[in-house]
């Protein structure tokens, strides 16, 4: 009996990995959208880098969104519809950009790092709670 439980233990860990991996990949190249469409909003359109940074999470909220139900998660037998996901993901991403905001500014305005290294590094401040709310609630653990 123990030899079963730690078996699925051990199923269920590995398929977290291999979700956490995925999404990790994923939120890489949503890294990069983010940032192309930060520098085009503040750098090319001029508009203040707190409310471009705003711009060009939407941008990435929907190219990561994307992938991560294709790819990350696509795979399961999920309950939630399309739509119900995708908003949970878009409130999730919008929520942790309030706790990214006032990191960038300190990074940028406060302690003088370039714009598109503090966006970079404020992305990656998030992404473990990302992917814990992402795997537990948008998309539930049905492993």
């Amino acid at each position: 009996m123990r030899k079963l439980v730690a078996s699925r233990v051990s199923l269920r860990l590995g398929a977290r990995a291999v979700r956490l991996l995925r999404f990790g990949l994923v939120g890489m190249s949503g890294y990069v959208v983010n940032t192309v469409a930060l520098s085009l909003f503040s750098n090319v359109v001029g508009i203040h880098y707190l409310i471009a940074a705003g711009l060009a999470t939407q941008a990435s909220t929907a190219w990561n969104y994307v992938l991560t139900d294709l790819w990350v998660y696509g795979a399961r037998d999920v309950k939630r519809g399309r739509l119900s996901r995708f908003s949970m993901f878009w409130l999730m991403n919008n929520a942790t950009l309030l706790l990214r905001l006032p990191l960038l500014w300190l990074l940028t305005s406060a302690l003088g790092v370039h714009l598109l290294i503090s966006n970079v590094l404020s992305l990656g401040a998030v992404t473990v709670a990302r992917f814990w709310a992402s795997d537990e609630y948008i998309w539930g653990d049905s492993d």
